[in-house]
């Protein structure tokens, strides 16, 4: 909701067509290795990101995610 301007709701019969984002450009799904993501893109005031880690191994993946830990504080 914080990179498209959406709305929250608890049940999709709440649904309203005010929820619906509207500010996203470009909505995809990519395959990336054996996994598929939702892509949000050219969003108009996006508040929110993802960084997805990937790694040989789970040893070299903690490093990594720890490396990411210390860069943001």
């Amino acid at each position: 909701s914080r990179a498209t301007g959406a709305s929250i709701v608890n049940e999709t019969s709440d649904l309203k067509e005010q929820d619906v984002g509207t500010g996203c450009g470009l909505f995809e799904i990519r395959k990336i290795g054996d996994e598929y993501y939702a892509f949000f893109d050219q969003c108009k005031n996006p508040k929110a990101c993802t960084i997805i880690l990937r790694g040989a191994n789970k040893d070299v993946l903690n490093e990594i995610e720890r490396n990411f830990h210390d860069a943001m504080n």
